[in-house]
């Protein structure tokens, strides 16, 4: 049986969906990340014009922060675009929160071209390192695998360090 603390869990959703999702999630007001990915290129229609586009780095994901004992799990289920959180050998999957704020840090680097940014204080470089690279990668398929690799390794390793 898992047991329950606020903590930080990955919910997945239909992709299609996403901006309804983050609406709802934001007047319901409970604390969500989902890292964005912007770009920028040349319109065709306007040759001195220039199309911004933002899209979840993580497609399908959204990082949500509660406690399963205060706010059920059915919740976020009947929400529009919702699916249900990854599980890893069956139990919901907590995120440290450590790699929450590495996510926001390497965000905020990559929009505003500055190391040095509010968001990255305390925050690990190597763990912002990691994650810079998976934004890099341009498949979305393959941004989410490294981004569910990276997170069972930290578990392992969080697993490893409360053992001992």
């Amino acid at each position: 049986m898992q047991e329950w603390h606020k903590d930080w869990y990955l919910l997945r959703f239909s992709q299609n969906h996403w901006r309804k999702l983050l609406s709802v999630l934001g007047d319901s007001n409970v604390e969500f990340c989902c890292p964005m990915i912007h770009s920028w290129r040349l319109r065709k229609d306007k040759k001195q014009c220039i199309r911004h586009s933002v899209h979840p780095a993580f497609e399908g994901y959204v990082f949500v922060h509660f406690n399963p004992e205060q706010i059920p799990v059915a919740v976020f289920r009947r929400m529009p675009g919702a699916v249900d959180f990854v599980r890893f050998g069956g139990d919901m999957q907590r995120i440290s929160a450590q790699t929450i704020r590495a996510l926001r840090c390497a965000e905020a680097r990559i929009i505003r071209s500055d190391s040095c940014v509010y968001e990255c204080i305390g925050v690990d470089e190597a763990d912002v390192a990691k994650i810079i690279e998976i934004y890099d990668t341009t498949s979305p398929l393959e941004r989410a695998s490294k981004l569910m690799t990276l997170i069972h390794k930290s578990n392992i390793r969080k697993e490893r360090k409360d053992a001992a």
